[in-house]
């Protein structure tokens, strides 16, 4: 990771004061991240943590900043880049409030605000009304990934162009999560984003619920908490049924495992059959070998014996 020192100092800022108060909030969210995230945290990230976090203090100071700029000083590629800042959004609190009014104004589309706020609305009380009736008081709906993914249906159902960097990184959205939470929408408000409702396996149906129950809060103490690394690293893609290609993955990861297992168990079982061929070849050989030996030694001996005879009978003569 580069110092954050530096970086500021590449954006090339007029004014002292500027340099100094974002070169002290990019120091302080560097550090709270490593406290809160550890060593290492990011995975990859860690290589453009200075960066993004002066990209963030830029935002919180409302300094403009050269976003090209700070992802080259990263050192990273671009997906690597968002995700850091993504996560870092959220382990710091610095994402942005937005509204669907907001969106809408933002790409353009501002007659379309109200079918945004109905289909967030409407995905809210059928996906707590799939919950089992423990869990429908620990929803949390207020994370942007929500929001965005309302935006992004009804916007693709009206035929609005959407940049889909430009819709996610400001908001602290990772492509994972979105493409998650695309998905659960599309299927509980087909009626209303224009999309025809999946069918999917019980298991593949379990694994997404489980996953925006986590996304969402409403986890029971003794479930399974979502990874924020796998957020960071997994780069995903948008319209693509992540669970369902993970779950491939580790049903293909444990085929082959018991494929290489059972590889090694023939070549072994194979090499000792070979082995004890050819000791048995050897000590029949050598038995074979013993008995021809001891067949000359005696043919000898009873030569040895009739000439011995035979010298003794003539010598008597």
């Amino acid at each position: 990771m580069q110092d954050t020192a530096h970086i500021v100092r590449k954006l090339g800022l007029q004014e002292a004061a500027k340099v100094a108060s974002v070169q002290g909030k990019a120091a302080e969210y560097v550090r709270l991240a490593t406290t809160r995230l550890g060593q290492g945290g990011l995975g990859q990230g860690e290589l453009c943590k200075g960066a993004a976090c002066v990209e963030l203090a830029c935002q919180a100071l409302g300094v403009q900043a050269d976003a090209a700029l700070l992802m080259r000083c990263g050192g990273t590629n671009e997906k690597v880049y968002r995700n850091a800042k993504a996560a870092l959004q959220k382990v710091l609190g610095v994402v942005p409030k937005a509204t669907a009014r907001d969106l809408c104004i933002q790409f353009g589309c501002a007659r379309h605000d109200q079918s945004v706020r109905a289909c967030l609305a409407a995905y809210k009380e059928r996906f707590v009304r799939s919950l089992p009736e423990v869990q429908r008081g620990h929803v949390d709906f207020s994370r942007a990934v929500f929001l965005a993914a309302a935006f992004y249906l009804v916007a693709r159902k009206n035929k609005v162009a959407v940049d889909r960097v430009k819709l996610l990184s400001p908001l602290g959205v990772t492509a994972t999560e979105f493409a998650q939470v695309c998905a659960s929408m599309s299927d509980l408000c087909h009626d209303l984003v224009g999309t025809e409702q999946r069918k999917r396996k019980a298991e593949e149906l379990a694994e997404e619920q489980r996953a925006l129950i986590d996304r969402t809060g409403a986890a029971d103490d003794g479930d399974e908490a979502s990874c924020s690394e796998d957020e960071v690293l997994d780069e995903g893609m948008v319209g693509h049924r992540i669970n369902a290609k993970k779950q491939k993955q580790r049903e293909y990861a444990a085929w082959k495992d018991t494929q290489l297992k059972e590889g090694a168990e023939a070549k072994k079982k194979a090499k000792e059959t070979l082995t004890e061929k050819k000791l048995k070849q050897a000590v029949l050989s050598f038995a074979a070998g013993g008995a021809q030996l001891c067949s000359r030694r005696q043919q000898r001996g009873q030569q040895q014996q009739r000439r011995a005879a035979g010298r003794r009978s003539s010598s008597s003569t």
